[in-house]
């Protein structure tokens, strides 16, 4: 209420704050037609008196009487003890209406808090289906096209089939990687992303980067080099596929936009992190490449975000370095950069990890190549159930097992049946007691999850190995896959060489390369082999394994298998194994001769 509004007296008493005592309305020759009508008679005597809190005016208390000189000054004394209990009162009621509002207040705020919680978790909630869904229904496809591609380029077939295989194979793989960059984003964006360290010989992993592009910047004529500080430590506890990720986008930009100078690699120091076991790792790429805008620095890690020379090459999502940092970040470091436009670039990579004394070789991965089974009189005819209620998926296992078929009747091999959803797998199971399955996590009527979970809870169960396969990217399945008992799991698409280490790890079953086995018969006589290839045929190959060209080699092998057959036959068995880096070891071992 707006007391100084109120005319006459109890404005006038709250505007002045002084008591106001009108002793006969008459004689002053006001009106006071307001109370008269809320009264309903003539006011003739009027006593206000205006009462304070915290030194301000808050209410005004009025007596009124129809009789003129009604009130004195003992009437006032009278009053002033209820004017100041009034105000104590009315200054009472305020705060306490106030703190109601304040409690009403913060009660909104908190529901609306907790409806924001909830729908901010309720988002995160529909992100990760979104992306657990996308990640399946992109990446299951391609298990079946690659793993099939890869298949029919190993085989015996004419040089014309093996080319479309091995098209279809790389073209599948660039998509792979398309789609791993926009789920890797997706991840990342819903704080899904984290790490799998394990033990890495950096040394390795340096030397095999160091190979694979050092022959693509010869292609463009750039040095390349690497450069490594005396204190790195060979032996790490990192998560080295996404260290590998990181250098490589690094890499390959510096190359991709140097057009003449030099790329350089170096790996600066390894500092000690205070009260930690970690260390921070520095490594500097450099090139005296184009270089960048100034005002295109601040939107370099913006994702689906490409710098003027990004686009002109027409290549690429804008993906890279926003995934790149990110991944860096994760790993307790970050990317920067700095730039002088028309004379180069160099991006500093920092990681922390934790430095692992001298430890036993780290196997590198084996290449796809032909197997066959060790003879062991005590090894059984193994019995595997492919789940799977894709028929393309179950198809692609049972040829990557096909050539063991054979060895059945000298009581070695496998046995092969198939269940098109969790529920056929478990009557199988019981009746059947296969060695290991191969489970797929999303099938119809009872999914692998529930159906390895029912598996495992009985005695016989725990006797079968469960492989768990699927298309998601997200790290969650995979753990609540093997709480609910799996065994092993692997991402599709798998590589052929994931599907044997898994029977070598779990079943004790030991595999034979046969290629491998030719190998050490052919080495003797691979550098005398590849020394006559014509230089023109040379460098093509190598364009073509930078590439990753297979039409392309493969064109090239059946051009010189006219005059070098045994080089081409040599070199062919790499091809078909979509091994283009050890085509590049081999040309390089032959230019070194």
């Amino acid at each position: 209420m707006n007391l100084l509004k109120k005319k006459p007296i109890v404005g006038q008493a709250a505007q002045t704050g002084r008591v106001i005592m009108v002793s006969d309305t008459r004689a002053t020759n006001q009106h006071y037609k307001e109370i008269d009508v809320k009264t309903g008679i003539e006011i003739r005597s009027i006593l206000s008196l205006p009462f304070r809190a915290r030194g301000e005016v808050i209410g005004v208390l009025n007596l009124v009487d129809a009789n003129a000189h009604r009130f004195t000054q003992a009437d006032l004394r009278v009053v002033e003890p209820i004017a100041t209990a009034a105000a104590s009162a009315v200054e009472n009621a305020r705060l306490y209406q106030l703190a109601q509002q304040e409690i009403a207040e913060r009660v909104r705020t908190e529901e609306d808090m907790r409806q924001a919680k909830e729908a901010a978790e309720l988002a995160n909630r529909a992100k990760s289906i979104f992306l657990s869904n996308m990640s399946h229904e992109l990446r299951a496809p391609l298990n079946a096209i690659l793993g099939f591609a890869r298949i029919l380029a190993r085989e015996p077939h004419a040089a014309e089939t093996a080319a479309y295989a091995g098209t279809i194979a790389h073209s599948g793989e660039h998509l792979l990687s398309l789609i791993n960059q926009v789920l890797d984003l997706s991840k990342i964006e819903a704080g899904r992303s984290t790490l799998e360290p394990k033990a890495c010989d950096l040394f390795r992993l340096l030397d095999d980067l160091e190979e694979m592009f050092a022959l693509k910047a010869e292609q463009k004529r750039l040095a390349f080099g690497l450069e490594c500080a005396a204190d790195i430590p060979q032996y790490i506890y990192v998560d080295d596929v996404k260290l590998r990720q990181i250098l490589i986008n690094l890499i390959s930009n510096a190359i991709k936009f140097t057009r003449q100078g030099r790329v350089m690699v170096r790996v600066l120091n390894a500092s000690p992190i205070s009260g930690s076991d970690e260390m921070i790792f520095t490594f500097d790429i450099e090139d005296t490449g184009t270089g960048i805008a100034p005002e295109e620095l601040p939107l370099l890690f913006e994702s689906f975000t490409q710098t003027t020379s990004g686009r002109l090459t027409q290549e690429g999502t804008g993906l890279g370095l926003a995934i790149s940092r990110q991944f860096a970040r994760l790993m307790r470091g970050d990317i920067t950069v700095s730039s002088a436009f028309g004379v180069g670039t160099t991006f500093r990579m920092t990681f922390s990890a934790r430095k692992l004394e001298q430890t036993a070789s780290i196997q590198r991965q084996p290449l796809h190549l032909k197997r066959q089974l060790l003879p062991n009189p005590a090894q059984p005819i193994y019995r595997l159930l492919i789940a799977d209620d894709k028929p393309e998926n179950r198809q692609l296992l049972r040829a990557l097992f096909a050539p063991f078929a054979e060895t059945t009747s000298s009581g070695q091999g496998f046995e092969l049946r198939e269940a098109q959803n969790g529920q056929e797998a478990l009557h199988i199971w019981r009746e059947w007691r296969p060695h290991l399955i191969w489970m797929d996590i999303r099938m119809p009527i009872l999914d692998g999850y529930q159906a390895t979970k029912q598996i495992k809870a009985t005695p016989q169960g725990k006797e079968t190995k469960i492989i768990v396969l699927s298309a998601s990217i997200l790290d969650d399945e995979r753990i609540t896959i093997l709480t609910a008992g799996g065994d092993d799991f692997l991402r599709k698409p798998f590589q052929e060489e994931e599907i044997f280490a898994v029977l070598e790890r779990h079943l004790g079953i030991r595999f034979l390369c046969i290629e491998e086995a030719k190998a050490e018969a052919d080495n003797g006589n691979a550098a005398a082999l590849l020394a006559n290839i014509p230089p023109d045929i040379r460098r093509d190959l190598a364009r073509g394994a930078e590439r990753f060209d297979l039409p392309l080699i493969l064109r090239l092998l059946k051009e010189l298998r006219v005059t070098h057959q045994a080089a081409a036959d040599y070199l062919r068995r790499f091809a078909q194994n979509f091994d283009y880096e050890q085509i590049l070891n081999c040309l390089r071992q032959e230019r070194d001769i």
